[in-house]
């Protein structure tokens, strides 16, 4: 696999990057920020090579499933 680093012709393009924020969170805290701190570099890299967009989840709202948030959705801001 290769390394960010390794892509070519990135600088000033708009970047997608899908990170795992999935995160263990009690009482509206995160209690094990590891997912989020090893992104930090790549986040760091990322954003001074042009724009860039980070799409991520939160799991399942007390770890089951609801349709309410299942569904497709297109989001345009």
């Amino acid at each position: 696999m290769r390394s960010i680093e390794q892509i070519k012709n990135i600088k000033g393009k708009t970047i997608l990057l899908r990170a795992g924020f999935d995160v263990p969170i009690k009482n509206g805290k995160v209690i094990d920020s590891k997912r989020i701190e090893v992104l930090l570099p790549t986040i760091k890299y990322l954003m001074n090579k042009g724009p860039l967009v980070i799409l991520s989840h939160q799991g399942r709202p007390k770890g089951k499933r609801d349709m309410v948030f299942t569904q497709n959705r297109l989001w345009w801001f």
